[in-house]
């Protein structure tokens, strides 16, 4: 038999394969929460985006679906020898967040635990469901759950047409060292403008390519690394606002979805953001922050601001939502020139919490309060959303 995990698109972990390590599985579920501080990740796992595990043995198994408290979810598993004599898995939950303030004058520091102040009140609801004979595999926990989307969650079966679609993403913009009369400054350098999309959507419809779909990201304020997105400034280095509504006009003419890829969820300082009144905050009442981090020690990033920016601050569920009805209204004065579609860079990928004394939103209200906010989105675009992860 073996344990499944939705590490990615689902990992297996083979009952008496030899163990490569002591330590447990330990697996959160949606990556992990800015709002928390974690200046060092603790290991490369892909992020699990479905809330789901399971474990066969024999001609039998189970796959267990987390209904509620999903966001505050961690899958948890060993091998047996360990722990225990048997192979496990198994779901926990953070219901209260904590995280640690740092004592010292630099020489000597300590390490004081924080948590929050009001622990999860919500529910925690799993689901088993079973299989046996043929069944019993990951094949058959895969057809327990797509009956269990079907039948208990609305989700549709993908209607797959004779032309499949292809999907190009275009980088417009990054934020890079400029100079002028021995100055250096910060600017915006043009990767992909809206004219060189438009030769590429030429060039593809001329191969044969008719189902074509164009994902921009790096396209406004600030490029990919976008300010808050209240306000709608397509880069003058890319074609500005005219070269934009010249693509949308000739994407729409060559029979071409374009979605204009948007971040909500973070922001970089400035530019109409509030660190004191938009920014989420720490258990420690700091400012949350979402970091790079680095490849070999998989520290948090300083930063240099001539080089790159390092980290985003994380914008409070209540300021999302403003952002969004603000973005949606600029957005509708594109829609006579054809901007029908849109593309989420961060909702379907990202949940953060908010520990601000006055209103803490743990992971779980703000996982429900972007689903309502995704909705808002979805009537607004006559074509469709694309969403990263999902």
């Amino acid at each position: 038999g073996y344990l499944f995990v939705p590490d990615g698109s689902g990992a297996l972990i083979d009952f008496g394969e030899p163990a490569r390590t002591t330590e447990s599985l330990y697996l959160p579920l949606y990556g992990p929460d800015a709002s928390l501080d974690i200046q060092k990740i603790a290991e490369r796992a892909e992020q699990a985006v479905l809330p789901v595990y399971g474990l066969k043995k024999g001609d039998e198994s189970f796959l267990a679906v987390i209904e509620d408290g999903d966001a505050m979810g961690v899958i948890r598993g060993d091998r047996a020898g360990y722990l225990n004599a048997f192979y496990n898995v198994y779901s926990s939950y953070n219901l209260t967040g904590r995280s640690y303030i740092r004592l010292g004058d630099g020489s000597s520091e300590s390490q004081v635990a924080a948590y929050q102040r009001r622990m999860y009140d919500g529910d925690i609801r799993v689901r088993f469901l079973f299989q046996e004979g043929e069944k019993a595999d990951y094949a058959g926990m895969a057809e327990a759950y797509r009956h269990y989307l079907q039948e208990r969650r609305g989700v549709e079966p993908a209607a797959f047409e004779e032309d499949l679609p292809f999907i190009m993403e275009t980088v417009g913009s990054i934020v890079r060292n400029k100079s002028i009369l021995g100055f250096s400054y910060v600017g915006d350098f043009a990767m992909t403008t809206f004219r060189q999309n438009e030769e590429m959507i030429g060039r593809m419809r001329e191969m044969g390519v008719d189902n074509l779909h164009v994902r921009l990201t790096g396209w406004m304020n600030g490029g990919l690394d976008q300010s808050i997105a209240e306000t709608i400034k397509p880069l003058s280095v890319l074609g500005g606002n005219g070269g934009f509504k010249k693509l949308l006009a000739y994407a729409g003419e060559e029979g071409v979805t374009i979605y204009p890829d948007v971040h909500f969820l973070t922001a970089n300082k400035g530019h109409g953001f509030s660190t004191y009144w938009d920014a989420a905050k720490t258990i420690d009442r700091r400012i949350a922050r979402q970091y790079l981090y680095d490849v070999e020690t998989a520290e948090s990033l300083e930063g240099d601001e001539l080089t790159y920016r390092s980290q985003r601050y994380v914008v409070k569920p209540s300021a999302v939502a403003k952002t969004v009805d603000a973005f949606l209204k600029k957005y509708a004065a594109y829609k006579p020139g054809g901007a029908n579609a849109l593309s989420l860079g961060d909702f379907g990928s990202s949940i953060f919490s908010d520990f601000d004394e006055k209103k803490t939103v743990d992971r779980q209200s703000a996982a429900n309060a972007y689903r309502e906010l995704i909705k808002k989105l979805a009537d607004q675009t006559e074509e469709a959303l694309m969403i990263t992860m999902g």
